[in-house]
């Protein structure tokens, strides 16, 4: 029978962020690993229940573990949870972690901000003076390119306009809060509607903060953007 401190360590999520073959043919993004599974991104049409063969790099070789698919996010990625490890397998997925563990991670100089805004002359307007402020920020014109850009590279902090076509900053602020990889990144509305059943429904959704449009010039927007931040850092501390 496990202790909780040695069910707690076989839970704790390492950044894994590399490369791993599913079933000897589909390449997917993996996120994080722990001894109990793992997240990877992916949009090939897996279904919760099946089970995969995973194929993990060590020492320049690679080994398999099975695993069953736990949970799916369309179009984002999906949770995997090993299965059936014997003792070698898990003697070598620890030595696994244990070199995630080690890796160093990539720290950015500047604050990272992905601009997800439909409007080509604000977006290009609002960039330029957050350059100028030593921000370095990633344009999206819409919530499927922030999705793209999501599954693509890490980002510090997300603002986001609400009403775009082809998806709304609504639904993209469902899917950064409800999927574990992103859950933690600051989301900064920036809308041209303020009402009270707009603000009701992003902060209930998640929203840590709300700008204004046509009350928020550029400077207000990137103290708000350093501020958010700051809090959320505070908050993990």
């Amino acid at each position: 029978m496990s202790t909780f401190h040695e069910e707690q360590r076989r839970q704790e999520r390492v950044p894994f962020k590399r490369d791993i073959m599913l079933n000897d043919d589909v390449t997917v993004k993996a996120i994080d690993i722990s001894q109990g599974g793992m997240y990877i991104h992916t949009f090939d049409p897996f279904r919760v229940g099946d089970i995969v063969d995973v194929s993990l790099p060590l020492r320049g070789e690679t080994f398999k573990i099975k695993a069953r698919i736990k949970h799916v996010q369309k179009g984002v990625g999906m949770g995997l949870m090993f299965i059936d490890m014997d003792v070698g397998q898990m003697e070598k997925l620890e030595q696994v972690i244990v070199v995630a563990r080690k890796r160093p991670r990539r720290e950015t100089k500047k604050i990272k901000v992905l601009f997800v805004e439909d409007d080509d002359t604000s977006r290009k307007m609002l960039k330029n003076h957050m350059l100028s402020e030593g921000l370095w920020v990633i344009e999206a014109a819409n919530g499927i390119e922030a999705i793209k850009t999501l599954n693509e590279q890490p980002v510090d902090i997300v603002v986001l306009d609400l009403h775009m076509e082809q998806m709304s900053g609504f639904k993209v602020l469902s899917i950064i809060k409800e999927s574990p990889e992103w859950v933690d990144i600051p989301v900064i509305i920036f809308s041209a509607k303020g009402t009270d059943d707009i603000m009701d429904r992003v902060f209930d959704a998640g929203a840590d903060h709300f700008l204004l449009k046509m009350t928020t010039p550029p400077s207000k927007l990137v103290e708000t953007i350093k501020t958010v931040l700051k809090e959320a850092k505070n908050a993990l501390d």
